[in-house]
C-alpha cells in the first residue's frame, strides 16, 4: 500500500452525483464539492460488496487534511472510505469539529447524502455498511448509523455530549446552536436501539471518557460494569487501563477484524475473550509508553551537560524519571529529569531524598540554592527540592543553567 502522502498529488474531484464504483474506482483521495463546501474522503476498492466508513478523529492544532486509519483499509473485507472532518478546512477551527457544520447545516447529513448516492449506485443495502471512528469519529460514526437502520457501528471512546466533552466552537453563535433541529450537541436518544448493531468501548481511567458513560447510564437508567455489557444487540466494552493518554487507549489494527466478525454474528458474546482483548492492550500502551518516554529521554540527554555526572544513574519507565547523580557523592543527591504525560510537561529537579541525611543545615543550603537558581524550592517529611516545570525546547538550557550555577556548590558541600 502506497504511502497516504502520494495520493495527495493527484486528489481526484467527483460531482455528488458521479459514480464511484466500489469495485473499479481508483484508490485514492478523492473531493466532492457539496454546496460551497469540500468533503475529502480517502477510498479503497474492493470487489466484495461491504462497506467501510470511517470518520477521522480530532484534537487537532492546523487545518491538514487528515485521514485517521486510512491503513486499516487493507484489513477490511470490503470497500473502504475514511471521510475527514470539513470543519478543519470551512472554519480553520483547533481542537474538536464533530463534523458539525453551521446552525443551519449539519455536515454529518451532507455525507448521508453522499454515502447515499454511493450505497444507490453500487447496491448497497444498509447491512451491508460499518460506521467506524474513535472519540470524535465515534460520534460521526453513532450519528449517521441512526440514520441506516440495520448498519453496524464500532466506536472508541465515542462523545454523546459534546459541549460537555469539549466544543472549540460553542461560542460562536454563527455556527452553533444548542437546541438545533439536528439535535447535534447531545445525541443519546439515537446512540442505542435494536435496528442496528453497535460495539461502543470506553476506557474508565479516562475521566472524561468515564463522564460519557455515565451520561449513557443516567439516560438508560442502569449501571454497567467494567467487562463486557450488553443492551439488546449492541456491545458495551468498558476496560481500565491507564496510560499516557487515556482518552486514546482502544482497540488496534490487530483486534478490529475480530470486532467485525462479532458484530456480523448471531452470538454477540465477548465475556470469554475480555481478558485476553484487555491483556492485550494493556501490554500494547504500556509498550508504546515506555517507547514514547524512552525516545524523550534520548532526545533530551544528547543536548544536556552531563560532565561530571554519572549517566544515568537510574532510570524509571514506570514512573517516567532519570536520576543523574554527583560522582563520588551520596546517591540520593541527585539532578532529576521527570517527564509528566508529554514531552510538554517536563519537571527539572535537584533532589537530596533523606531530610536528615546532613543534618538541620540543608533546609538553609537549599534556600539559598533557589536564590541562586530562581528554582522553586520545596520542603517535605522526606526530602528537598529544587524544581522547575519546563518543556522539551527549554529543558536542555534550564537543565544546563541548574547546573552550570549549583554544581560546583554541591561538590563543595558534600564532596
Amino acid at each position: 500500500m502506497k504511502s497516504i502522502k502520494n495520493y495527495f498529488e493527484s486528489i481526484q474531484n467527483i460531482n455528488e452525483n458521479d459514480v464511484l464504483d466500489l469495485c473499479k474506482s481508483k484508490s485514492g483521495i478523492y473531493r466532492v464539492k457539496r454546496e460551497g463546501v469540500n468533503f475529502f474522503f480517502y477510498f479503497n476498492p474492493s470487489n466484495k460488496k461491504q462497506l467501510y466508513l470511517f470518520f477521522s478523529g480530532g484534537g487537532r492544532s492546523n487545518s491538514d487534511i487528515t485521514f485517521h486509519r486510512w491503513s486499516w483499509a487493507d484489513i477490511c473485507d470490503g470497500a473502504f472510505i475514511c471521510f475527514e472532518d470539513p470543519m478543519y478546512q470551512t472554519f480553520k477551527i483547533q481542537g474538536h469539529g464533530y463534523f458539525y457544520g453551521s446552525k443551519t447545516r449539519s455536515f454529518l447529513m451532507d455525507i448521508k447524502s453522499i454515502v447515499d448516492n454511493i450505497c444507490l449506485a453500487n447496491g448497497l443495502d444498509n447491512y451491508q455498511l460499518t460506521f467506524v471512528g474513535s472519540s470524535v469519529g465515534g460520534y460521526a460514526a453513532l450519528t449517521l448509523t441512526h440514520h441506516f437502520p440495520g448498519s453496524k457501528c464500532i466506536a472508541f471512546n465515542p462523545q454523546f455530549d459534546i459541549v460537555k466533552f469539549g466544543c472549540p466552537f460553542s461560542a460562536n453563535e454563527n455556527i452553533f446552536e444548542l437546541n438545533d433541529s439536528f439535535k447535534r450537541a447531545n445525541i443519546l436518544e439515537n446512540v442505542i436501539d435494536s435496528k442496528s448493531r453497535r460495539f461502543i468501548s470506553f476506557n474508565l481511567a479516562s475521566p472524561k471518557d468515564k463522564e460519557q458513560l455515565s451520561l449513557l447510564e443516567n439516560y438508560l437508567g442502569r449501571i454497567f460494569n467494567q467487562g463486557v455489557n450488553t443492551v439488546s444487540n449492541n456491545i458495551l466494552y468498558l476496560y481500565d487501563i491507564v496510560a499516557r493518554d487515556k482518552h486514546n487507549v482502544f482497540p488496534d489494527k490487530v483486534l478490529f477484524p475480530y470486532i467485525v466478525r462479532w458484530l456480523s454474528s448471531d452470538n454477540l458474546g465477548l465475556n470469554d475473550f475480555y481478558s485476553l482483548f484487555t491483556s492485550y492492550l494493556r501490554e500494547v500502551y504500556s509498550l508504546s509508553d515506555r517507547i514514547y518516554y524512552l525516545s524523550c529521554f534520548t532526545r533530551i540527554l544528547r543536548g544536556i551537560d552531563t560532565a561530571g555526572l554519572i549517566l544515568p544513574s537510574e532510570t524509571s519507565m514506570q514512573k517516567h524519571y532519570i536520576c543523574l547523580k554527583l560522582d563520588g557523592i551520596d546517591s540520593r543527591i541527585h539532578y532529576e529529569i521527570q517527564i509528566h504525560r508529554n514531552s510538554s510537561n517536563i519537571i527539572v529537579c535537584f533532589h537530596c531524598e533523606n531530610k536528615d541525611l546532613f543534618g538541620s543545615m540543608m533546609d538553609l543550603f537549599f534556600s539559598n540554592l533557589s536564590n541562586v537558581t530562581s528554582f522553586n524550592y520545596k520542603k517535605t517529611d522526606h526530602a528537598y527540592a529544587l524544581f522547575k516545570k519546563v518543556d522539551e525546547k527549554t529543558c536542555e538550557v534550564e537543565f544546563n543553567e541548574l547546573k552550570r550555577k549549583t554544581f560546583n556548590i554541591i561538590k563543595d558541600r558534600f564532596l
